[in-house]
């Protein structure tokens, strides 16, 4: 068994003044009352809480085995998001090691049941995480296709994508107008999406592509209509 007192900071204004040795004083003094003492003690200056805990250069240096103990001050220390925690929390359990924490105390230990209980709100804020990232990146779409942004996929027809990954736009092709008249006009003479399709790529190419689908899909939407 090895034990471990874990430090960190995320800027470089706190590398410079005492919160890294505070931090070191106090993890000692956290082990000594769990009749421990400390044999490592690992530092991480200047890294940021959001890089996954197994990822962090101090982390990466040891090989964290079967029975080893972790002191940290807080649990913002160990991880940022409550996805984070509980995920590298999971990950020391399935290894078999302990994480203790200074305002929780042992968080790993199932009959803690303060510390349980605190996981099981996090799992909740990882589930509410989670749903307003989608949320933010459903806006996002949006509010980029509102610009005539481009936010995926296929181009729709008579459109170009100009530029790439985040400037990426939609370009409506000078002759789409034209087409899609075209294709009302070939629609209400009662002809087949397949007989319109070959109308257009016909008359159209390469300016255009349409195939079957694509008028079909524009029927659905009501681009062509009667």
């Amino acid at each position: 068994m090895t034990v471990y007192a874990y430090t960190r900071v995320s800027s470089a204004g706190q590398i410079d003044n005492t919160s890294l040795e505070t931090q070191k004083k106090q993890l000692i003094g956290l082990a000594m009352s769990h009749d421990m003492e400390v044999d490592h003690v690992l530092v991480d200056p200047g890294i940021s809480g959001t890089l996954n805990f197994f990822s962090r250069p101090a982390i990466e240096s040891i090989d964290i085995q079967d029975g080893d103990v972790f002191f940290c001050t807080e649990l913002t220390r160990f991880g940022r998001t409550a996805r984070d925690i509980l995920n590298d929390v999971g990950e020391l359990k399935h290894i078999g090691a302990t994480l203790i924490t200074k305002d929780i105390g042992n968080v790993t230990d199932p009959a803690n049941h303060i510390g349980q209980l605190i996981l099981t709100i996090m799992a909740g804020l990882a589930d509410y995480e989670r749903e307003q990232f989608r949320e933010r990146v459903r806006r996002g779409k949006e509010a980029k296709k509102d610009k005539g942004g481009f936010i995926g996929g296929q181009a729709p027809f008579g459109y170009s994508v100009q530029g790439e990954g985040v400037d990426s736009m939609l370009v409506p092709n000078g002759q789409r107008e034209g087409a899609i008249n075209r294709m009302k006009s070939l629609y209400r003479q009662g002809c087949s999406s397949r007989k319109i399709a070959k109308d257009i790529k016909e008359s159209y190419q390469p300016q255009l592509k349409c195939s079957h689908m694509t008028v079909e899909r524009l029927i659905r939407t009501g681009e062509i209509h009667w």
